[in-house]
């Protein structure tokens, strides 16, 4: 299968003692794509690990994702999308060969009061298995 990452999930600018929502219809929603070459239909399971804070040196700021803002569609439209909790295992039937399923992540960044400037960032792991 071949996986791409076509836009990191970015907050842009927070202001201190503020919370930011990206939603996945946003232009900064985190977005990739996934298809598979095999012969058969497949089921896929896709699991993301998610970071509870993003960090700038030793200081963090909480994160969170949410089923509202985490979806999937066989389309790379703004309608139809297949809303699914990014925090659970998404396991996709009969995948056809070539059939490229799109997906998008947003999340809400929980600044506080006390909250150091600067750039913070997480990793977010996507792992995609063809299961038997």
């Amino acid at each position: 299968g071949f996986l791409t990452v076509t836009n990191e999930l970015n907050f842009g600018d927070v202001f201190i003692g503020y919370n930011r929502t990206v939603t996945d219809l946003g232009p900064s929603a985190g977005r990739f794509q996934f298809y598979h070459m095999d012969d058969n239909r497949e089921n896929v399971r896709i699991t993301l690990a998610l970071p509870l804070t993003l960090t700038n040196g030793s200081n963090s700021v909480n994160i969170q994702f949410s089923q509202s803002y985490t979806s999937y569609s066989y389309t790379n439209s703004t309608t139809g999308r297949v809303y699914f909790n990014p925090y659970n295992p998404l396991i996709i039937r009969n995948l056809r060969r070539g059939r490229i399923v799109y997906f998008w992540l947003g999340g809400t960044v929980q600044s506080s009061s006390n909250i150091i400037p600067g750039t913070y960032t997480g990793t977010i792991n996507i792992t995609v298995e063809i299961l038997p």
